[in-house]
């Protein structure tokens, strides 16, 4: 999965001198899907939220176009931290 489109960050609740934790964004992307039972393609949107306690929460939903011709839809939620 990459991001290939367009995307858009944004910080609506910054303090007067820009900073935030808080995030906003939106972006597009393509993948490729390899298994066992399913091969194809992947297009997605992402619309996730990082929270002020640095936590990202992805939402992300698209539809895999199966190399047999056959699609799947997709929809991803969670939680994510950046760490080591």
């Amino acid at each position: 999965m990459r991001y290939t489109g367009g995307s858009s960050w944004h910080r609506p609740y910054a303090r007067p001198d820009g900073t935030s934790e808080e995030e906003f964004g939106y972006g597009t992307g393509e993948g490729t899907v390899t298994g066992d039972l399913i091969n194809g393609t992947l297009t997605w949107v992402n619309v996730p939220r990082r929270r002020e306690d640095g936590v990202w929460t992805p939402d992300l939903r698209g539809f895999i176009k199966a190399d047999d011709g056959g699609e799947l839809l997709v929809f991803i939620q969670g939680l994510s931290i950046d760490g080591d």
